[in-house]
């Protein structure tokens, strides 16, 4: 079998670490646990605080410095989940992915891993948009919300219906997050609860470039790269 030149094994192995760099850095919040707290003002979540100098770079891990928690309502929040998570409240800077994109009132959907997020209809490859009559976020900048006390299905975030947020049980709902003119797309995994327990908000990301929900960093994605490239160098020379 040929043995290609070093020269062109090293410079393909450039070539693909360069397009690497090259592609958006995903944000990911790592796993925080955060509880839903029963009361109505719940747990406010600021995603990109004022003093982040770096909104989409690549994070490992929990950073304090790129997100804010509290439990009392802050001079600045993007959303806000309350008794449980029977509640959801977003500011204009933050929207989730909804039944109509033009009710800033309209349930919230629990959406599926891998379906790609993009600030358009919520879609998977060959497939209109899910659910039936679309899921985007808002249309229009606003304050908004979601949830009905009533339990009314058509109205309401929670329930057994698909697209819905099963008390006690993990889910994912999209978002677009607006900050300085810049628009990044993000999932978020959740677990509430309208039982009287607390909730759970497990873990986020997002990304200036489309993403996938459930998307996380590779850190080590350059790493693994380069020991490929340079064992497959080390087979073909050797041959």
């Amino acid at each position: 079998m040929k043995a290609y030149p070093k020269t062109i094994t090293l410079g393909l192995l450039a070539t693909l670490l360069v397009a690497g760099a090259s592609r958006g850095a995903i944000t990911y919040s790592g796993i925080l646990d955060i509880p839903i707290p029963t009361s109505f003002d719940g747990v406010y979540l600021n995603l990109i605080p004022a003093e982040s100098t770096t909104p989409s770079g690549p994070s490992g891990g929990p950073d304090p410095d790129r997100y804010t928690v509290s439990f009392t309502e802050p001079a600045e929040w993007d959303v806000n989940f309350f008794f449980g998570g029977i509640g959801i409240a977003h500011s204009p800077s933050f929207n989730p992915y909804r039944a109509d994109a033009s009710d800033k009132v309209s349930p919230v959907h629990n959406l599926g891993l891998n379906i790609e997020i993009d600030g358009g209809p919520a879609t998977t490859p060959g497939s209109p948009p899910l659910p039936p009559g679309g899921s985007n976020p808002l249309t229009l900048a606003t304050f908004g919300g979601s949830g009905d006390a009533t339990g009314n299905p058509a109205t309401n975030h929670m329930g057994s219906d698909a697209f819905q947020f099963q008390s006690g049980t993990e889910g994912y709902l999209a978002f677009v997050l607006t900050e300085g003119g810049t628009d990044y797309n993000g999932w978020m995994r959740v677990t509430l609860t309208d039982d009287g327990s607390p909730g759970t908000i497990h873990d986020w990301a997002y990304d200036i470039d489309p993403i996938q929900i459930g998307a996380v960093p590779e850190p080590n994605a350059v790493v693994l790269l380069l020991a490929g490239g340079m064992l497959l160098w080390r087979r073909r020379v050797g041959r």
